[in-house]
């Protein structure tokens, strides 16, 4: 006996000619041999064809079916068994938008949220391979006071001239 597996949705069995096109178990009787049976044992398995579509950020992608690492987008098929499954990647490289701000004050408020120390703060983007940064410098307001006891109407401070008693 014969015992073939074999892909696909028919089989030619060579010692009869014959084609198959189920799963089974087959004999052949020689004309030429009558006395001597063939025996074939036949499983037949579809081929399937599968499309893996990934988009992935970064400059490379790991695929768990191969276990290789792509560093360029394209179409990368894998034979396993019967079939094909084909990775479609899209790789996108990552992107930082940076944002310098040095602000006077307490604090200072970026896209929605309110930051009281200096430093670099990091958000999601508007894109899924997007990062936006904040690079903050606090400086907190100072107030210079000069006490001035003169004599006279008027007083010359930072170019003004001053002619009433305030703060």
């Amino acid at each position: 006996s014969t015992t073939v597996s074999a892909c696909g949705t028919s089989y030619t069995w060579s010692v009869s000619g014959a084609s198959y096109t189920a799963s089974g178990t087959y004999t052949y009787v020689n004309p030429s041999t009558p006395c001597h049976t063939e025996e074939l044992v036949l499983t037949l398995t579809p081929s399937t064809n599968v499309d893996d579509v990934v988009s992935a950020c970064g400059t490379s992608y790991t695929w768990a079916v191969d276990n290789n690492t792509y560093t360029a987008s394209g179409s990368y098929p894998f034979a396993n068994g019967c079939g094909t499954t084909t990775l479609v990647l899209t790789l996108t490289p990552n992107t930082t938008n940076s944002t310098t701000v040095s602000a006077c004050g307490t604090s200072y408020t970026w896209m929605g949220n309110t930051y009281t120390a200096s430093g670099t703060y990091t958000m999601p983007g508007t894109g899924a391979c997007v990062t936006e940064e904040l690079v903050l410098t606090l400086t907190p307001n100072t107030t210079n006071r000069k006490t001035v006891a003169e004599g006279g109407t008027a007083y010359t401070w930072m170019g003004s001239i001053i002619t009433a008693s305030g703060t």
